[in-house]
């Protein structure tokens, strides 16, 4: 499907005289999402951020602007400035629907700063841990109830399994036969794959929300790199902050990208991952329980894995969710995910050591004051 470019020109006349703005000076387009459509609106008062809210990817849009206003809320309640404020229409909605061009937007306060792809600085790492640490205790006490899943079970690896089985008795594309060798590796892992999940599942895990999108893009820092807050909350819903630490440590320390093609080149740098999870610990470790600190270590294969399988699972299914740029995208995709899943797995002992000695520190210097 085609992407519709929205004029500037429409926006400022069908668009902004919705909210209560000044003088408009300049409207451009920023960043480079593949969802949502983001503009950076100049005023004489200040300036503004504009979305386009894909209603197509996030069907609730009711429930997930309430998400975020109940976030936004929370964080400013907390003393966490850093994080911008809604503007609410003139009619004092969240957002606004405009029925002819059946769309959704919302719209906030500015937040100078930038983002980073990646990192080989330690110190970029330790402070993204606290970042997503400190994200974690602002919202660990808050009623996950009151937070709508907008995508249900997107962490859920038994879900994941159901979907790339169905996709393999499928086989709209007659890939199957191909890739069984990969297709059987994937089987074996089941067992191994689902056990954090089901910890989930039987309430060991404590469920809270959590931000579900944590890679280091959504991480945004001043021209200081020092953290101003995590961007990016359309996935903020009910989930455990295992998914969110896996889920950075998915990218953050890895030194090529998900669908580079040459599997012997990948590497994990411990030290960056050392980095992250002291920074991480440091504010958070005090509040895990057993559980928690249990699977800390297999957090990043866990989500390593669950990309690697949605790939696999959107191969075999002919490439209907994620978008492909090359011959067999996804299943090049899936490789990738995977080999990075069996060097996780090797730095499990690793991993366990490094954090059960951070831990160790924590409560000694706590003894000590």
């Amino acid at each position: 499907m085609t992407r519709k470019t929205w004029d500037v020109n429409w926006i400022e006349k069908e668009i902004l005289p919705q909210f209560e703005l000044g003088k408009i000076i300049s409207i451009s387009g920023v960043g480079s999402g593949h969802i949502n459509d983001s503009y950076r609106v100049s005023t004489e008062t200040g300036d503004v951020f504009l979305q386009r809210i894909n209603h197509q990817v996030f069907r609730p849009v009711n429930a997930l602007m309430t998400n975020m206003e109940q976030l936004l809320d929370v964080m400013h309640r907390a003393g966490d400035y850093g994080y911008p404020k809604l503007i609410h229409s003139i009619t004092g909605q969240n957002m606004i629907y405009d029925q002819p061009s059946d769309t959704y937007w919302r719209m906030t306060t500015f937040i100078n700063g930038h983002s980073l792809a990646n990192t080989t600085d330690p110190n970029i790492a330790r402070q993204a841990g606290q970042a997503i640490a400190a994200f974690h205790q602002h919202t660990r006490h808050l009623d996950s109830t009151r937070f709508h899943p907008v995508i249900p079970d997107f962490h859920d690896m038994f879900w994941r399994y159901e979907q790339f089985y169905e996709a393999c008795a499928e086989d709209v594309k007659d890939r199957l036969a191909p890739e069984i060798k990969l297709v059987d590796w994937v089987e074996s892992m089941e067992d191994a794959m689902t056990e954090l999940q089901a910890d989930v599942l039987q309430h060991r895990i404590p469920i809270q929300v959590v931000h579900n999108d944590t890679k280091l893009e959504n991480i945004l820092f001043d021209d200081n790199q020092q953290v101003i807050c995590l961007i990016d909350l359309d996935t903020v819903m009910p989930g455990t902050i295992l998914y969110d630490v896996g889920d950075t440590l998915r990218t953050l320390p890895v030194n090529r990208p998900e669908d580079a093609e040459d599997l012997a080149s990948l590497d994990i740098s411990l030290e960056i991952t050392t980095a992250f999870l002291e920074g991480y610990l440091a504010v958070q470790g005090d509040h895990l329980n057993a559980f928690e600190r249990k699977w800390l270590p297999f957090a990043a294969p866990y989500m390593t894995f669950i990309m690697g399988i949605r790939f696999l699972t959107d191969y075999l299914a002919g490439d209907v969710y994620y978008k492909t740029s090359k011959e067999k995208h996804n299943l090049l995709r899936a490789r990738n995910q995977f080999e990075l899943v069996k060097k996780w797995i090797d730095l499990q002992p690793s991993l366990t050591g490094l954090i059960e000695e951070f831990m160790q520190k924590q409560v000694h210097s706590s003894d000590q004051r």
